[in-house]
């Protein structure tokens, strides 16, 4: 009498427990996120519509909560599960800047079945199509496949190796195939993820492409650290500017038609730090058709306790920082600095929502790449008549966007100088000599080499009563300041004045009176 299949499959499987007992034990043993251990992921990221990858170390800490039968959800320890975007390792996040927009899809949730581990897409703690899911499962034969939603997961590699220097663990890695795409998912037995190679995920027309490795570990219980762990920034790590420093903007007002050629110069006066505040002085001369019109003493404040709150009070990434900026409706891109962050979304959200379009919404924020974000609005949106900065380490505010009803306002940071190095560009033309300008502003012979003279009658003309001249450089520092001469006699200011440049070097330099700048050149 032949036996039956149910009973040979029985055999076979009885045959295959005594040959290979610990395939079994270990694939109910294996997870795709450890608990015991912040976790740490070097992160590239890739997009179209940027100039280049983006570099981040995720920090990880998930919890595991078993919400059926070996059926567990893994959420970060801040926040709760229902809004979790601390485990968005493999989604993206909905948000606005400069018109690009993403949406989250969290990818926190995975079971055991029949010793293989089921991946699914998960939208803030719900399932949203279980027929998207990475599917591994863990007792495959070496250079075996399992094909699956189009899918081809094939086991490539089992081993027992070092991961990161300090800790070795069971290794297996899978390629997954399909059409036109290959894929990689490296995972350990008791550390989970370790590596991800050019995963795709397609949502709404949406393609995302993250690669993300394994680079250390923290012990929760003990605190210590294997591997590369970045280091949490502080306030003290944000805004360098200090006296002498320069920003240089572009500004566009589509209100008055101002579309290009107008510029303006921050120069750091003072910076003045106290428990409370960081409060930066600065000069601002403004240029229109890249000529001097005018110059303001501002003053700029850093509230120190809202900016500790917003890095301390998330688990972080850590980045380099790319710059965006829009100048006559034309997209660039800067790399300003290669500056390492912390990273993360909405802390101090005081919002009063009765509805979608009614709604008070202050936000202050640390967006994905590399931003801080201070919104003030009615909704999270362009179009509500309210402004939106963002701001970088280092640099402070780099880029504002304001609605108004009439007209809206855009200032883009162009470049500035930090510890004497300068980034960024300055147009060709901020530097040359408008002769228009010039002829009315008597300043000659322009340029100069060792004294010009200065017809002061216009000045005086346009109501400016100052009794001296200084003189700045390109970057705002004041190089000379000299006294206008005084006819006791006549009791009235001489109008032609002789300055004296020949202590200065050859360069682009700014006189001012009052409020009013006149370029001149020195040869």
């Amino acid at each position: 009498m032949k036996p039956k299949i149910s009973e040979l499959i029985m055999i076979r499987l009885i045959i295959f427990l005594i040959l290979f007992p610990s395939l079994v034990i270990i694939a109910h043993d294996w997870q795709l996120f450890n608990t015991d251990y912040k976790s740490f992921y070097l992160q590239k990221e890739y997009f179209t519509n940027y100039p280049g990858n983006y570099d981040k170390v995720l920090e990880i800490q998930f919890k595991k909560k078993e919400i059926a039968e070996n059926h567990f959800l893994f959420t970060s320890e801040r926040l709760d599960e229902k809004y979790n975007s601390d485990t968005c390792m493999l989604g993206y996040r909905k948000k606005s800047m400069h018109y690009f927009e993403a949406y989250d899809f969290l990818i926190d949730r995975y079971e055991i079945r029949n010793d293989t581990l089921w991946y699914y897409y998960e939208n803030y703690g719900q399932i949203i199509d279980t027929s998207i899911y990475i599917y591994l499962p863990l007792n495959l034969q070496i250079n075996n496949s399992y094909y699956i939603n189009n899918l081809e997961y094939k086991l490539i590699e089992r081993d027992f190796k070092e991961i990161i220097p300090g800790i070795s663990d069971s290794v297996m890695v899978f390629s997954v195939k399909s059409d036109n795409y290959t894929d990689s998912i490296q995972i350990s037995q008791h550390f989970g993820i370790l590596k991800l190679n050019n995963l795709k995920i397609y949502t709404q027309g949406y393609i995302y492409l993250k690669n993300i490795k394994i680079i250390g570990y923290e012990n929760n219980l003990t605190n210590e650290k294997i591997g590369f762990i970045p280091r949490k920034m502080q306030f003290k790590d944000l805004i360098h500017f200090k006296e002498g420093d320069t920003r240089f903007w572009s500004f566009y007002n589509d209100g008055i038609n101002w579309y290009h050629g107008f510029y303006c110069q921050d120069t750091i006066i003072s910076r003045v730090l106290t428990k409370d505040s960081l409060i930066l002085k600065f000069k601002r001369i403004k240029y229109y058709n890249y000529s001097p019109v005018s110059v303001d003493d501002l003053i700029e404040s850093y509230n120190i306790k809202d900016w500790e709150n917003l890095l301390s009070d998330r688990q972080n990434s850590f980045q380099k920082i790319w710059y965006n900026y829009w100048d006559n409706w034309e997209q660039d891109w800067e790399n300003f600095h290669s500056i390492v962050q912390p990273n993360g979304y909405i802390l101090n959200n005081n919002s009063k929502i009765d509805s979608l379009l009614s709604s008070d919404y202050n936000q202050f924020c640390l967006e994905d790449y590399g931003n801080f974000i201070y919104q003030d609005c009615k909704v999270d949106m362009w179009t509500d008549h309210h402004a939106h900065n963002f701001y970088a380490p280092y640099i402070g505010m780099y880029f504002s966007y304001t609605f108004g009803t009439d007209n809206q306002i855009v200032w883009n940071l162009k470049a500035y100088k930090l510890n004497g190095k300068f980034y960024g560009k300055i147009p060709d033309k901020f530097y040359s000599i408008n002769d228009d300008v010039n002829k009315t502003i008597a300043v000659y012979p322009n340029p100069a080499s060792d004294y010009f003279t200065l017809n002061i009658t216009p000045f005086f003309e346009e109501g400016v009563r100052e009794c001296s001249v200084s003189i700045f450089d390109v970057f705002g520092n004041k190089v000379l300041t000299v006294a206008i001469d005084y006819n006791i006699e006549t009791q009235n200011f001489v109008s032609l004045q002789k300055i004296d440049i020949s202590t200065l070097p050859a360069g682009v330099y700014f006189i001012q009176i009052g409020e009013i700048v006149q370029k001149f050149v020195k040869i």
